[in-house]
């Protein structure tokens, strides 16, 4: 997924022309606390609540603000990986998006992205999440594909992270969505093959019976 099918067209471009009282206006009764300022196609920055409150005189026009982020944009064939990365880096709301010849192309609501992206990875949808404390020379994901499948289950997503996501004990995270929300058997399958499981989520109640043994296999695996 690009950033140029992530476009929201309800996201306005405003023009240095506008006045302040009027933006601010109808940002609040939007939602929105961030919008692109575009002139004839050329993107000049962006405009935040905040800053038209901190620097707008009555009757000013947005002329008159100092824009943020006058260079920061993503190109129309950015991955939504990128753009969520230029998100959390930069603290945005919306991104500005510009189409190959550099001219403006349109924006990115951020939420909407958080949702798309969502979507995408299936984190809405029914299934278990295991987390495997792993060290980087025992990662394979076939291998732990493998695994999970021969138990008649199957990754829908997977996400591997450093310990400055979780602790700074060094060690290296394996996070598994699965389809499954019975994962008993998957966990004593790791179990097994010597992997050490740091969490489990169910998304569903699990059986009083595998609940039982679920227990008892994460106590053995905390002692």
């Amino acid at each position: 997924m690009i950033a140029s099918v992530l476009i929201d067209p309800m996201l306005p471009a405003l023009k240095t022309s506008y006045l302040i009282e009027e933006v601010l206006e109808w940002m609040e009764e939007s939602g929105l606390s961030q919008l692109p300022v575009v002139e004839d196609e050329k993107y000049l920055g962006l405009v935040s609540v905040s800053a038209m409150t901190e620097w707008g005189p009555p009757g000013a026009a947005l002329s008159e603000i100092p824009l943020e982020h006058i260079h920061l944009h993503a190109e129309e064939d950015q991955h939504i990986l990128e753009l969520i990365g230029l998100a959390v880096k930069h603290r945005l709301k919306v991104i500005p998006v510009l189409g190959k010849n550099g001219k403006y192309f349109g924006a990115v609501s951020v939420p909407e992205l958080f949702e798309k992206y969502g979507e995408s990875i299936g984190a809405a949808e029914t299934g278990a999440i295991i987390v495997l404390d792993i060290k980087p020379h025992d990662y394979s994901l076939s291998e732990i594909s493998r695994l999970v499948e021969s138990n008649g289950a199957k990754i829908i997503m997977s996400h591997y992270s450093g310990s400055h996501i979780y602790d700074a004990s060094g060690s290296q995270y394996l996070t598994l969505k699965l389809n499954q929300v019975n994962v008993a058997h998957i966990l004593a399958t790791f179990e097994r093959f010597g992997y050490t499981v740091s969490e489990v989520h169910a998304s569903e109640p699990v059986a009083s019976v595998d609940q039982e043994r679920l227990d008892m296999l994460m106590r053995y695996l905390a002692t």
